[in-house]
């Protein structure tokens, strides 16, 4: 009994270590390089980007706190109870709906704060899952469990399947792309601010999903370079991809992110130019399917912000 356990755990360990290894390996000997587009915008200013006071908690009324059953989420033991946020209409016809996931020790919380006007004047549903630690795993938070977790959406919320988005925060984004890269999900596209994985290869895409990332040219946790070094991975994968990059702007999302969220709507149901957000500069098109120069501003002041994104 023991050694069957032990067994098992051994073989389920390997297969979360070595798969994604494994599995990159094969797809980069099998099958080449995609040629995917990437396109560098000049993104928007906004009033608030890059300025303090770098404190921010979720309204305690923001969204409405769900709960429900998974698992075993590791393969054995029992299932768990996973909680997520929701917002938007409970009646009526299918909405388009935008799975949010937070930055690192945040909550779900935190991501419909920043999207509800928007939701509001769309009429679109939101769908914010707590992350099951302070970080994002594909073990306990990929396909298998965001699947589940519209499944769930769905018998509270008017889904329309065929208009569902994924949109994450720093680790949240970084996230987010993982599983748009995997092909995980039903997602017609990720739209992303200041966050990318770390890897360097990249699935060949089974759907190419398409990817926008926003990101500020005083970012120091997640760089304009790193960024466009990732989505250049993506878009060799097979991803058409964008970047936008947000003058004078660092990692702190709280401060505009209410600004940003329209944008970032508009970029994930339209692969165009991006449009002008309410109170913000329009983006512009400053390079195209070619590599960038640097984009970081003149005199940008490098904030340090709090390690929780």
């Amino acid at each position: 009994m023991i050694r069957s356990f032990l067994r098992k755990l051994v073989v389920m360990a390997a297969l979360w270590l070595l798969g994604p290894v494994a599995a990159v390996s094969v797809h980069a000997l099998v099958l080449p390089d995609r040629v995917g587009a990437y396109d560098v915008y000049a993104g928007p200013t906004f009033e608030r980007a890059g300025r303090g006071p770098y404190v921010y908690d979720a309204p305690a009324d923001v969204g409405t706190q769900h709960v429900f059953g998974i698992g075993p989420v590791v393969g054995f033991g029992a299932p768990e109870e996973r909680l997520w946020y929701g917002f938007g209409p409970t009646d009526g016809p299918p909405r388009p709906v935008v799975v949010l996931l937070h930055g690192a020790g945040r909550n779900g919380a935190s991501m419909i704060d920043m999207w509800q006007d928007l939701a509001k004047r769309q009429d679109i549903v939101l769908v914010a899952p707590d992350a099951r630690a302070t970080r994002w795993s594909l073990v306990t938070d990929g396909p298998m469990f965001l699947g589940a977790l519209l499944k769930e959406a769905a018998t509270r919320y008017p889904l329309d399947t065929d208009r569902i988005y994924l949109a994450g925060h720093s680790d949240g984004g970084a996230h987010a792309m993982r599983i748009a890269n995997l092909g995980g999900g039903p997602f017609k596209a990720v739209v992303t601010h200041s966050g990318h994985p770390t890897r360097r290869r990249m699935i060949p895409a089974l759907t190419a999903v398409p990817i926008h990332s926003f990101v500020g040219d005083a970012d120091v946790t997640f760089t304009v370079d790193s960024s466009r070094m990732a989505l250049k991975h993506l878009a060799r994968a097979g991803h058409p991809t964008s970047l936008t990059v947000i003058p004078e702007h660092n990692h702190w999302y709280y401060g505009i992110g209410k600004s940003l969220a329209p944008l970032m709507w508009q970029s994930l149901i339209a692969d165009a130019a991006l449009p002008q957000s309410p109170g913000a500069q329009p983006a512009q098109l400053v390079q195209s399917t070619a590599p960038a120069r640097t984009e970081r501003a003149t005199g940008a002041k490098w904030v340090h912000v709090p390690a929780s994104d």
